[in-house]
């Protein structure tokens, strides 16, 4: 019954039945109609309940049929070493033919109730007897119900401190059982899965004795204890619980909870089981009401220690090219690192090639943003937005020839154009791995959603936005104001994915470009994140900062040497990389690829390392491998043994190339 109408105090008779009450179920019907004075008989009130309920206490005359003397319950759990004298004072007596009897008292102490059982001999519950409790009193007055109510077995026991926690099972055998092996808990009982109930629904209210109590639901291992799938009938299958942990969760939060510890257990098996089969069981929760909370989210508990040793094999990955530069640059997932550079110092080639020894070694997919790398081509009257250039550009840097769209190149430099079936071959591995996004908006919450898409249906490993400074920010009125609140979500996004986010940015133009004193008087600073547009942002959130600089470009434009620098390393001692600087870098940019102190980690050809200091002798023509390939590679004349000095050399070969000569950086 839902329609709780107003009744008269004195005799319990509905003011009016079919017009005057409220529904029970407010939380889903808000009907409350109260009737007023004129409504009401002469020299009466109202009261707002379906009945004046009213509680019998069967009283300690109820004891005189049951007796302290073993059942066979009794004997069964005194052979397991619980003694008689411990059951009888827990409540459970014997009646006259031998039936155990549980019995009720409420939070004060009063009688309610009894229960009666029947039990095999080696304790187990016989189920082809019924159990019963007190027969209810006949009816007299439908609006005034006179009950014998039937609270928590062992509610009585509760820590009147509410200290201890309070732990509910089903049975009340196993609750008798649970309290003598674990006595630092609070147990009581309440008869089935479904009998944690509220008061609603003509029941007896079981929640309001725990309430601002710590509450675990030990319940047993079977499907009534836990809920079950439901189709609605919209077609969507939800999960819905019984009706004892929907209670706890609704009316204990944020104190309640869950506590499924048999689930490799066969049908039934519950505490009490487990303290007869001698099991020393931890009881502790599965399940917690406050993990709903959204304040409890920001928690972030320790990990178990049993896998700290496998945390520690996941953590910085190594570059792909050799041990000494993993000392300077390693991969880390859950880290946003910044790429910085002086235009035409290669910093996005650097990461592009980083990117893919990585997918070489380790299989990665790379999702990137490289607005300003974008090409075009023209038809049916409209330019088409593609991305060709920058997967040409990686198959490039993967076989060293080459590709068929930068035919001009090869030509003015007598160079060999990638075959055909080499570019096909290594555009479909480049496209296996590497994800051209242009995202329509380019605000910097669109695009890490769309990153987040990739990496739920590629399973993307890295993003790189290249550059940062084609990013849309909030409107704040500071601009490091601005940065922080992206670089924080930058942040959240590579944690909830497990992922790395690479950034390049362009330095300030307020900075002083070279050395005004010195012995390098005339050379271009190495850009720092101090020097960075956006200022202090940069050096206080990204984890990694790296620097890609060509140290001898102030007298030669072209000069081979790369110097990476790893200004700041946030987790250093588990990534493996420090700061310093890997000085031992050539780019040969007729290949687009690095060698690292003298070797290719491409395809593994040598070359005797070049002296970093340019003034110094350089090395032969013989030291050049030939490649595996075949593939005849661009060699500076300084190699191929002609007798010049090395500045002629560097002239001649290094020399800054016209516009029309310049390879294609990324």
């Amino acid at each position: 019954m839902s329609f709780k109408p107003y009744v008269y105090v004195d005799d319990g008779t509905p003011v009016d039945e079919y017009k005057f009450g409220r529904c029970d179920r407010q939380d889903k019907c808000t009907y409350d109609e109260k009737p007023e004075q004129k409504d009401l008989k002469e020299g009466h009130t109202s009261k707002k309940q379906v009945y004046v309920n009213e509680v019998i206490y069967p009283g300690e005359e109820l004891l005189k049929d049951l007796h302290r003397k073993p059942s066979n319950l009794h004997t069964a759990l005194e052979k397991k070493g619980i003694p008689l004298e411990y059951l009888y004072d827990e409540g459970v007596l014997t009646t006259n033919s031998g039936l155990p009897a549980y019995v009720f008292r409420d939070l004060t102490g009063n009688i309610c109730n009894v229960k009666y059982f029947k039990y095999k001999q080696d304790g187990k519950r016989d189920h082809a007897f019924n159990s019963f409790s007190l027969k209810q009193p006949e009816q007299t007055n439908p609006y005034i119900r006179k009950y014998y109510p039937m609270p928590l077995f062992g509610e009585h026991q509760l820590d009147p401190a509410k200290k201890k926690i309070a732990c509910v099972v089903e049975s009340e055998k196993s609750k008798v059982i649970a309290k003598f092996f674990y006595p630092a808990f609070d147990w009581v009982g309440c008869g089935s899965a479904n009998g944690l109930s509220d008061g609603t629904e003509e029941t007896t209210d079981k929640i309001t004795p725990l309430k601002d109590r710590t509450v675990y639901w030990v319940n047993d291992n079977d499907a009534a204890a836990r809920g079950k799938m439901r189709t609605e009938p919209n077609g969507k299958d939800i999960w819905v619980d019984c009706s004892s942990i929907r209670n706890g969760k609704k009316l204990l939060q944020p104190r309640f909870h869950i506590a499924d510890l048999f689930t490799d257990k066969e049908s039934g098996y519950d505490i009490g089981d487990a303290c007869l089969d001698g099991l020393k069981t931890e009881i502790k929760p599965t399940w917690s009401s406050y993990q709903n909370d959204k304040r409890y989210k920001s928690y972030v508990p320790p990990s178990d220690y049993r896998i700290h040793k496998e945390l520690a094999s996941q953590v910085g990955e190594t570059s792909g090219i050799t041990e000494e530069f993993d000392n300077t640059y390693s991969w880390m997932r859950t880290h946003v690192n910044g790429f910085y550079g002086w235009s035409n110092d290669g910093k996005g080639l650097m990461i592009d090639y980083l990117s893919l020894m990585k997918s070489k070694k380790s299989g990665w997919k790379h999702c990137m943003v490289k607005k300003e790398d974008m090409g075009a081509y023209f038809s049916d009257s409209e330019s088409k937005i593609t991305a060709d250039r920058i997967y040409a550009k990686q198959a490039w840097s993967l076989t060293g020839q080459v590709p068929p769209p930068f035919a001009v190149y090869a030509k003015k430099h007598n160079l060999q154009v990638m075959p055909d079936d080499l570019y096909h071959e290594s555009m479909e591995w480049v496209k296996k791995h590497f994800f051209i996004l242009d995202p329509e908006d380019m605000h910097y919450k669109n695009i890490f959603d769309e990153f987040k898409f990739f990496r739920e249906v590629l399973g993307c490993d890295h993003y790189v936005i290249d550059p940062w400074n084609t990013v849309l920010l909030d409107e704040m009125a500071r601009g490091d104001e601005r940065l922080v609140v992206a670089f924080v979500k930058a942040k959240e996004f590579v944690l909830k994915t497990n992922a790395v986010m690479s950034i390049i940015n362009h330095p300030g133009s307020r900075h002083e470009v070279k050395e005004t004193s010195g012995p390098n008087k005339g050379a271009f600073k190495v850009v720092t994140q101090f020097m960075q547009l956006g200022g202090s942002p940069w050096d206080m959130k990204m984890d990694g900062q790296f620097s890609t600089h060509r140290p001898y470009r102030h007298k030669y434009p072209n000069d081979p040497h790369v110097h990476y620098y790893n200004l700041k390393q946030r987790d250093s001692e588990i990534v493996g990389a420090e700061r310093g600087v890997y000085k031992k870098i050539e780019l040969d940019k007729h290949k687009r690829q690095y060698y690292f102190d003298g070797v290719n980690p491409i395809d593994g050809t040598t070359r005797t390392p070049m002296p970093d200091e340019p003034e110094t002798k350089r090395r032969q023509s013989n030291d050049q491998q030939p490649s595996s390939t075949g593939y005849d590679y661009y060699t500076p004349s300084w190699q191929r043994g002609k007798s010049k000095s090395f500045d002629q050399h560097i002239q001649q070969d290094w020399a800054q190339p016209k516009e029309s000569d310049e390879p294609p950086f990324a």
